[in-house]
């Protein structure tokens, strides 16, 4: 039998964010949220990244916790310093009253975390896992250039060629997770046609949002903004296809 697990995950607690996964659930679809605890209790500079972004208030991330929604931690000031992990990640237990903090997974600030022996044992006794972006060591020119294809005639193919190899190994270094960022010109069916691809291989897919917007929104034009009708044709996708979808720490239990 065909099947898929697919991972909605959304970075930064940026305010459109909350509207977007209440969108999902009602679609049945399973998400997780990476909060930069700093941006959202306002201790870090409203300057910094994402500097035109509001973010959710700590009521609304406590509301979609008991809504089901996974919270995982992004940093306090979104960068991959240890100590500030280990920051947001308190704070965000404290937020939750989660009584063990390393049973919060982690989302890599801008994606870059290294794998190295160093970094996987500090995951390990602090966190459930660490998600990074698609590519544990950056894109060769060809792939950035097919990648950058993709993008400019939204080609189904090119973006697989692109990212069909960190689905195939998103479960290889764990507890670090591979995901594939959804940006402003990927199109709905690039995004399907590699769920499809997930289906045929049996494979796991997390698929990394930052802002879901109307077209018309000041953000739009925005590289990490996708836009709300292409958002919610995927999910019905999802749902008339009977895609699976898991939240990144259940996808990761899995396959334990």
């Amino acid at each position: 039998m065909e099947t898929a697990r697919i991972t909605f995950s959304f970075d930064d607690a940026r305010e459109d964010s909350y509207n977007a996964i209440k969108i999902a659930q009602n679609y049945g679809i399973s998400c997780t949220l990476n909060v930069t605890a700093g941006y959202v209790d306002g201790s870090y500079p409203t300057v910094a990244f994402p500097p035109h972004m509001k973010t959710m208030t700590k009521e609304q991330v406590v509301d979609l916790y008991n809504s089901g929604v996974e919270i995982a931690c992004h940093g306090d000031d979104h960068n991959n310093d240890k100590s500030n992990l280990i920051k947001g990640r308190d704070k965000l237990a404290n937020w939750l009253s989660i009584e063990v903090p390393a049973n919060l997974g982690i989302a890599s600030p801008h994606s870059k975390y290294k794998i190295n022996s160093d970094n996987i044992e500090f995951v390990n006794q602090n966190f459930a896992y660490m998600r990074i972006g698609g590519f544990v060591n950056g894109l060769s020119f060809k792939d950035r250039l097919i990648q950058k294809m993709a993008r400019i005639c939204g080609s189904r193919n090119l973006f697989l060629a692109v990212y069909k190899k960190t689905v195939d190994e998103t479960e290889k270094d764990y507890p670090i997770i591979r995901s594939v960022p959804v940006l402003r010109d990927n199109t709905c069916g690039q995004i399907e046609k590699l769920i499809r691809f997930c289906q045929k291989k049996n494979r796991w897919c997390v698929l990394c949002f930052h802002s879901i917007v109307e077209k018309d929104s000041l953000y739009a034009s925005d590289n990490f903004s996708w836009s709300m009708d292409k958002f919610v044709s995927l999910c019905g996708f999802i749902k008339n296809h009977g895609i699976v979808t898991v939240t990144t720490k259940d996808g990761i239990n899995s396959f334990k």
